[in-house]
């Protein structure tokens, strides 16, 4: 029994009982109010469920934080349950030889303490149904393999129905105008590799893309940077 001081004729607020933590999964627990004046409501019944699981989990601030950094499931218990992500994918792989580095993995975001990737505004909250929720943490992509070959992208990653796009992989040197020498498009972009020219330049950056990553560097002599989340690649030089 609680004594309620209610704030209006509608609305009442209580702390939990004490003996109602740590109750088996399945314990029916039957709420009733009583008034001054001895009139008691109906039973409202709850059964007490499992808390969501998965990943590695902290609670921090007043929230219940699921870490996940390899691909796993999120087993979520509770209906219409509002849940704040941060899903990134793995960066792409560099280029060879004078190649551009590999952009960085794409960065989705609805925690209201930052932007999402590209400096776009923070996501909306995602709400859930019950059931188990599959959670892929996308691999960074492999470095060129050969002469000629740009770097591979990374696999997305992917929560629910937020994806993040794997990074553009790095293009490499190439002794004429070839697009292998072009950075990918990703999540951010790849950079460019350098194309033996008189000038030695010629390759462009890949693409980022919107609310995710910036564009990768365009070549000079030397490779493009990769782009980020933050900020695009720097062009190349010398």
């Amino acid at each position: 029994n609680v004594t309620v001081t209610p704030t209006s004729d509608t609305a009442a607020t209580v702390a939990i009982p004490s003996a109602i933590y740590g109750l088996s999964v399945s314990t029916v627990v039957g709420i009733k109010v009583k008034n001054s004046d001895n009139r008691t409501s109906a039973t409202i019944n709850k059964s007490v469920i499992n808390q969501p699981s998965g990943g590695t989990i902290s609670n921090s601030g007043g929230y219940r934080i699921h870490t996940f950094t390899s691909s796993g499931t999120f087993v979520n218990t509770i209906a219409n349950l509002s849940v704040e992500y941060l899903v990134i994918a793995g960066g792409g792989g560099s280029g060879r030889q004078h190649g551009g580095g590999g952009g960085a993995g794409g960065y989705r975001n609805s925690t209201g303490s930052e932007n999402s990737g590209r400096n776009s505004t923070t996501e909306s909250k995602l709400t859930l149904s019950t059931g188990n929720k599959t959670v892929t943490v996308g691999a960074g992509g492999a470095a060129s393999s050969g002469a000629g070959v740009k770097g591979a992208n990374d696999a997305n990653s992917v929560f629910d129905s937020i994806t993040s796009l794997g990074g553009g992989g790095g293009g490499s040197y190439y002794s004429s105008s070839n697009s292998a020498a072009n950075g990918a498009s990703g999540g951010s972009g790849g950079g460019a590799g350098s194309i033996e020219t008189s000038g030695g330049s010629g390759a462009s950056g890949g693409a980022g893309t919107s609310g995710q990553g910036f564009d990768g560097g365009d070549s000079t002599y030397a490779g493009g940077g990769a782009g980020g989340a933050g900020g695009a690649g720097q062009d190349g030089s010398g």
